[in-house]
């Protein structure tokens, strides 16, 4: 009885380390034993995904993850660019680095021969606006 109990466990725990892998189209090339037992448990949903059917652990849940395949991905490096064509637009300043680090955005810009804090204030309050998840920090260099 022992040897049986032992046995069983052993064949679940070898089948539950098997690779899943979609079955092979060519029967030719399958080993003997896969003709005769089929596809086995751990594989069975390889031959019900249909073209239409999407089963919930296929999908990529996370936007950030490198497995998404959309085309437009949103990353800081677009938060960076939009925050430099902001000072390019909306202001007589230059763009410099742009650092973002946490909820925070360090922007540093380059001043024209003349300008005042309340361009600066103007300059703050619109990328603020623009990009309400970050913390702006504005450096004047010069």
């Amino acid at each position: 009885m022992k040897r049986m109990v032992l046995t069983g466990t052993l064949v679940a725990m070898l089948a539950a380390c098997t690779n899943p892998s979609p079955p092979q189209a060519d029967t030719d090339q399958k080993p003997m034993r896969d003709q005769f037992f089929g596809v086995g448990p751990i594989n069975y949903k390889w031959t019900q995904s249909g073209e239409g059917v999407r089963y919930n652990s296929d999908m990529n849940q996370n936007p950030q993850s490198i497995r998404n395949l959309s085309a437009s991905k949103q990353s800081i490096s677009d938060d960076q660019d939009k925050i430099r064509h902001l000072v390019k637009v909306e202001s007589k300043f230059e763009p410099g680095m742009v650092a973002i680090v946490g909820n925070r955005a360090y922007v540093q810009v380059n001043p024209p021969r003349s300008m005042s804090q309340d361009d600066i204030d103007t300059l703050h309050d619109k990328i603020q606006k623009a990009m309400p998840r970050y913390t702006i920090r504005i450096m004047v260099n010069g």
